[in-house]
């Protein structure tokens, strides 16, 4: 727990939340955190190659409207939705979503789905506070 604006903090090997919020809202930043740790410590290659995904997403390609300010925030909120809302994350109909999801299954969850799907998934700005 910690004071200040952010609800949450990551580098590459540490995560620091704050718990002053609803137990699903910290969960969604606890994922969403964790997306930044697997980012950040995915090495330089598979950066990049997700950063060509990032530069080719048109308007909506993204699973929420924080995910369009970077490829760091746009993993972290793509690995929070692969991760709660795996359903309705491969339903979207977009292939450049298609291929984010296929690149965080290849990549950090081989051989593991993730069905769960809830009925408040949306395009929302912040999806840690659906």
């Amino acid at each position: 727990n910690f004071e200040g604006g952010e609800r949450g903090l990551a580098d590459a090997d540490t995560v620091i939340l704050r718990c002053d919020v609803s137990k699903t809202e910290r969960l969604r930043v606890f994922l969403h955190e964790m997306g930044h740790v697997a980012y950040l410590s995915s090495g330089v290659e598979l950066q990049s190659e997700y950063k060509k995904l990032w530069e080719k997403s048109g308007e909506d390609d993204f699973v929420s409207g924080y995910a369009k300010e970077n490829e760091f925030e746009d993993f972290a909120e793509s690995f929070l939705a692969f991760v709660e809302f795996g359903v309705s994350f491969r339903e979207m109909e977009s292939k450049v979503l298609s291929e984010k999801y296929d690149f965080i299954e290849k990549n950090f969850f081989p051989d593991r789905v993730y069905n769960g799907d809830r009925s408040d998934f949306a395009l929302a700005f912040d999806m840690t506070k659906l």
